[in-house]
């Protein structure tokens, strides 16, 4: 937990020094939660990635989007694929039916999503690479809706862990 609020913070102040904003789909937005609630961020971000409990190494991030939008699927699953900006080659694929949390002012917000980004497939560097998630809110694992994008360069955590990092996302 300590380490989330920690990279939330980091992902607040990196968020503020950008100004390109993100793509966003009708009424979602990509951003970060800390205990001062939801904080969109901005296309350009870095994101520091952490080490996970199998191993790899991933992000964190929650989805903003209008009650509106949420209320209009009996099931809601946010799909998340992950690319690299020049290649175009898929990263990282996933889909969840995330729990939401109560409306404030109109929004409902994803429980943090995990995006695992390393090790990465088997010849696609990852780190220090600029990288677009596409989060698809839908009503079935496979359909299409509305969408948000977000353009960030993950990078590899300092101490102990850089050393595996770089070995695990150098493709």
């Amino acid at each position: 937990m300590k380490a989330n609020l920690l990279i939330s913070a980091s992902l607040i102040a990196l968020t503020a020094a950008c100004g390109s904003e993100q793509t966003l789909g009708p009424d979602m937005d990509i951003g970060s939660t800390t205990s001062a609630g939801f904080t969109s961020l901005a296309n350009g971000v870095d994101i520091e990635m952490e080490p996970g409990s199998q191993g790899g190494l991933h992000i964190e991030m929650n989805v903003q989007m209008s009650k509106d939008l949420a209320d209009s699927y009996d099931d809601l699953y946010l799909r998340r694929e992950v690319r690299r900006v020049d290649t175009g080659q898929l990263v990282s694929k996933s889909v969840t039916a995330p729990p939401m949390t109560e409306p404030e002012a109109g929004l409902v917000t994803s429980a943090t999503l995990r995006v695992i980004l390393c090790p990465a497939p088997v010849g696609i560097k990852v780190d220090d690479q600029e990288l677009e998630l596409t989060v698809i809110a839908t009503d079935t694992v496979d359909g299409e809706g509305p969408q948000a994008t977000l353009r960030f360069s993950p990078r590899c955590p300092g101490g102990e862990a850089e050393s595996f990092c770089r070995r695990s996302c150098d493709g």
